[in-house]
């Protein structure tokens, strides 16, 4: 029993929204910075990126939350696997963001192979407010966000290698919004 619980430890750490805020935060900041003494196009990414950085910081907390929750509640060993995914992916997007302050589109390939990780090997979706708070999602389930994910990054690397910038980063930030109000509305 002792040795299921190893990994939690760390989520009780990363449970708390100030922690969560502090290790997103300054990355929000080099990304806003960006958008000053830079071209159009590379403005709209860093906005795009800035608000990404907002969604994935939110997403860490409510992730984490929600293993806890979930592991207080029932024990069910795939809790370790989801744990330890969500750990690598958050280490992997705030490396993204940071990297994010020096170079807009090596940052944002970075976030988007984070999010594709995440997607490939997150095989459960957490719902502690229902019945089944463990529900099995694999990648057939996922299939909508993986080609928006890789959407993205064909739109990222296109734009890094100045093949039309400016509408790469504008269909990234639509993608974005267009995320944005699905979720949010």
């Amino acid at each position: 029993m002792q040795n299921q619980q190893n990994p939690f430890i760390f989520s009780s750490l990363f449970n708390n929204r100030s922690l969560i805020f502090l290790l997103f935060f300054p990355a929000s900041l080099g990304i806003l910075w960006q958008i000053f003494n830079n071209p159009l196009s590379h403005q709209l990414l860093a906005f795009t990126l800035f608000l990404m950085c907002l969604e994935q910081a939110r997403m860490a907390f409510i992730d984490l939350e929600n293993i806890i929750i979930v592991k207080e509640k029932c024990e069910d060993n795939r809790l370790d696997d989801f744990f330890v995914v969500t750990m690598v992916t958050i280490i992997i997007e705030l490396l993204g963001f940071y990297l994010a302050f020096f170079s807009l589109y090596w940052g944002a390939i970075v976030i988007l192979i984070s999010l594709i990780f995440f997607n490939l090997f997150a095989k459960i979706q957490l719902q502690p407010s229902a019945e089944i708070m463990i529900q099995s999602s694999g990648i057939s389930q996922k299939l909508t966000i993986l080609c928006a994910d890789g959407l993205g990054l064909i739109l990222i690397i296109l734009g890094m290698f100045n093949v039309m910038p400016l509408l790469m980063s504008s269909l990234l930030l639509g993608i974005i919004i267009l995320y944005g109000l699905i979720k949010y509305i």
